[in-house]
């Protein structure tokens, strides 16, 4: 006898995304970006509801960033997951990327430029290189689909 293992595939949705310049002095040199997103309720979709009424599970990931000291925070649903004072190479940092198990199965992974990449720049999986994105299962919150999309079949799916 067998036993299965019922992985449904989750459906990702955008709620929000935002990026403030919170800095003391020059604005610039201090970033918070959040990125809310949500996983579609399958028993909505089953029933053939769309769009706001297929809402389901939904989080929050905020990255708080200076690039003149390197300091770095990273919250999720409002619990600091990540935090470092002075980073080990010390003084103005370029880039940020950090790693977090998500769940049990999933993988977060914040990556903030601290300047915007030029037009037409690409990384190096062919997609469009943006300042700040956050993936999951290595998928852009940007590929996620939006709200209004939900029940209409194009829907992006992970396991």
């Amino acid at each position: 006898m067998s036993s299965a293992i019922n992985i449904t595939p989750r459906l990702l949705y955008q709620v929000d995304f935002n990026v403030q310049s919170n800095g003391k002095i020059i604005g610039a040199t201090k970033r918070q970006v959040t990125f809310r997103f949500g996983f579609a309720d399958p028993e909505a979709l089953a029933n053939g509801c769309v769009g706001v009424n297929c809402r389901g599970e939904e989080h929050e990931v905020v990255c708080i960033w200076s690039v003149a000291s390197g300091k770095e925070t990273v919250m999720l649903d409002g619990k600091v997951i990540h935090h470092v004072e002075q980073p080990k190479s010390g003084g103005f940092q370029d880039k940020m990327e950090r790693n977090f198990n998500f769940g049990k199965r999933h993988v977060l992974k914040v990556v903030a430029h601290a300047s915007a990449p030029t037009a037409g720049a690409k990384n190096m999986d062919g997609s469009e290189q943006r300042q700040f994105d956050l993936l999951l299962d290595g998928i852009s919150f940007f590929k996620f689909s939006k709200l209004f999309e939900l029940g209409c079949g194009e829907e992006k799916a992970i396991m």
